[in-house]
């Protein structure tokens, strides 16, 4: 190389090619900081979501949980039945709503959200619950079965069943 700058003495006045500073990824452009907050917004009210549907089955969860360690040869078991599908209620809906119901507005409050084929059967297990008799163990399984159809589908209502038992 020396050669060449000895036989042009113009290339010996130019220096070596300066390359540019680095481009910087700070400060973001303004789009970038907008997908940020949308997406920080986005994850905040998903879990914030996600928390609150939780939260809000935890009564229904613990009412079957309670259902399942009722004993079926206990003589009071559909009144306890009653208590625990009363109780499970008061769980999402207004106690004063609740409170004043009993025997056959209660069973009509049960069966608003059952499907048809499984509407009119509380006056038969749970209207039993004061027969010195009681019922038999067929009529306690049933009762355990309608009652566990009940708060796995009425329980937590979605905003249609809390209207049309505020119409009621």
């Amino acid at each position: 190389m020396t050669q060449a700058v000895t036989a042009n003495p113009a290339l010996a006045s130019l220096h070596d090619i300066q390359l540019p500073a680095d481009v910087s990824a700070w400060p973001l452009a303004l789009g970038y900081w907008l997908l940020l907050a949308i997406a920080l917004i986005l994850v905040v009210s998903t879990l914030a979501w996600w928390r609150q549907s939780r939260r809000a089955k935890v009564a229904r969860q613990q009412a079957l949980l309670l259902l399942a360690q009722l004993d079926l040869n206990s003589p009071d078991y559909p009144h306890q039945v009653n208590i625990l599908l009363k109780r499970a209620a008061m769980s999402y809906y207004p106690r004063h709503s609740l409170s004043n119901l009993s025997d056959s507005a209660w069973f009509t409050w049960l069966d608003l959200d059952m499907p048809n084929q499984y509407q009119g059967q509380w006056p038969l297990l749970l209207g039993q619950r004061f027969r010195p008799t009681g019922i038999t163990l067929v009529q306690k399984q049933q009762l355990t079965q309608l009652s566990q159809h009940w708060l796995k589908h009425a329980l937590p209502p979605s905003r249609q069943q809390r209207q049309r038992r505020s119409e009621c």
